[in-house]
């Protein structure tokens, strides 16, 4: 509700001020409603959708064991994510890779970031525990997908290569 507050229009041919509700008490109950089909109003969804062509900007990795791709829509310049789950301890030594942007990671056979990579690439990494080292040749392909707005960024599903 505070997102509508804050939008600033112009006066209009008048000069009465736009973005002045006091005028009508209801105007933002139905701003925030929508009739249903049987008389009763209930919240309109909030969250929202972004399809088309992105393009991928970097990689980070969480101490809760996930990786992620963050992508930007070429048309908007919107940055969306992409979440797969990873190991980020060293199956060998048993320590923890170093997390955050650029951090390392490894995957076993059965996860989905592995199957993402076969289907964009016609072969492996020579070690899937370097897999962090070749992200960088994700920036020369352009993804189609839907992106839809969570509670605070947008979540990247059913990415694709052109």
């Amino acid at each position: 509700m505070t997102e509508i507050l804050r939008v600033v229009a112009p006066h209009d041919e008048r000069g009465n001020d736009a973005n002045d509700f006091r005028g009508d008490p209801e105007y933002l109950s139905r701003l925030l409603e929508s009739p249903k089909p049987n008389g009763k109003s209930e919240p309109t969804p909030t969250a929202k959708t972004l399809t088309g062509a992105f393009r991928y900007l970097e990689h980070r990795t969480t101490k809760q064991g996930r990786l992620v791709l963050d992508f930007v829509h070429v048309e908007t310049g919107q940055t969306v994510s992409r979440f797969f789950n990873v190991d980020i301890q060293n199956p060998r030594t048993k320590k923890k890779y170093r997390v955050g942007y650029g951090g390392q990671f490894t995957t076993r056979p059965g996860h989905y970031f592995r199957k993402f990579w076969n289907g964009i690439f016609e072969q492996e990494p020579r070690r899937w525990c370097r897999a962090h080292t070749e992200l960088h040749k994700l920036k020369n392909i352009d993804f189609y997908g839907i992106a839809t707005q969570a509670s605070s960024y947008w979540k990247l599903e059913n990415i694709k290569k052109c």
